[in-house]
């Protein structure tokens, strides 16, 4: 009798149970659904985001040095990749926001060299290299990281409002204060470094490249923006005899042209070592003599002397 009761139990409870998960099948559509559509979303696929390339490119090979590469709007880091030789490396920034700045940074570490094209050897060197990307007006897409870069990029932070002293904020720094930071340094230097088809010098391609490729005839306008600019160096190595001619000539620039002038002259309260290009004319001091013809006739020595020497190592 009682295994009797416990089996009507057992069956009553079976029965319940069946009847239960009937109904909640019917409940979440179980079976066919009278639509005939599956409950499963369907993938979406992301839709690639369309990039435009653009090139970075150095005058002479750079060795095992950091690249960066900023959105100055909000100082995001868009590329930040170790390399092992930079004489011009390709990027790839969003095809939408071609009208914003970009920074880029090189930053050199203890076992990084550079091309010295004047002596055809590598020289140590060390710092951070700026340059400004402005996608929407560079030329062939290729942005030159040179000394005029640098001087730009110097010349554009004061231009922000800021002075040498205080910490730089690069977000500061607008297109306009780029643009304008460009027109003081390629006018003070003559545009040298400015063509972005100077070629980059290494062992494999020396000056005499320009020679070898016809430059004087099928690019004459590269030919001598790039006799011009690789003069710097020479007239630095020659001027100053340094070993690292490279280097210093850069800092020497940016430095220098900070107030948009090249007078081998820093900026009030500038504490950046800075070896002139020349030796500066004696400041002014003589009220009366503060015009345009005297201001002249007091750098006429030095400009005489560095364009004469300039001309000399660019020939």
């Amino acid at each position: 009798m009682l295994n009797q009761s416990k089996q009507t139990k057992l069956c009553t409870y079976l029965g319940l149970s069946t009847l239960i998960l009937s109904a909640a099948l019917v409940g979440c559509g179980g079976g066919s659904s009278s639509g005939g559509s599956s409950s499963t979303p369907t993938p979406t696929v992301p839709t690639p985001e369309v990039t435009t390339d653009f090139t970075l490119k150095t005058p002479v090979e750079m060795r095992n040095v950091q690249l960066k590469v900023y959105d100055n709007t909000d100082n995001s880091i868009l590329i930040d990749t170790q390399v092992a030789s930079l004489t011009s490396y390709n990027i790839k920034l969003s095809s939408t926001k071609l009208n914003r700045l970009y920074r880029v940074e090189v930053t050199t570490q203890a076992s990084s060299q550079v091309f010295d094209p004047i002596n055809s050897k590598y020289e140590n060197i060390s710092g951070v290299y700026h340059a400004f990307i402005t996608p929407s007006s560079i030329s062939n897409k290729t942005q030159p990281i040179s000394p005029s870069s640098e001087a730009i990029y110097q010349r554009a932070v004061i231009r922000s409002g800021q002075l040498p002293q205080e910490t730089i904020d690069p977000t500061r720094i607008e297109q306009s204060h780029v643009d304008l930071a460009s027109q003081d340094v390629y006018t003070a230097l003559i545009s040298a470094f400015k063509d972005a088809a100077i070629p980059s010098l290494s062992p494999a391609s020396p000056l005499t490249v320009l020679n070898l490729l016809q430059y004087s005839t099928k690019q004459p306008s590269t030919y001598v923006d790039s006799y011009l600019s690789f003069g710097y160096l020479q007239y630095w190595n020659t001027i100053h005899g340094s070993t690292n001619a490279y280097q210093e000539l850069t800092n020497s620039l940016a430095t220098d042209l900070k107030d948009g002038y090249l007078d081998g002259k820093k900026l009030n309260g500038d504490n950046t070592t800075m070896t002139p290009i020349f030796s500066p004319s004696p400041d002014n001091i003589d009220p009366v003599k503060n015009t345009l013809l005297d201001i002249a006739a007091n750098q006429k020595a030095t400009r005489d002397y560095f364009a004469t020497n300039l001309k000399a190592a660019t020939l």
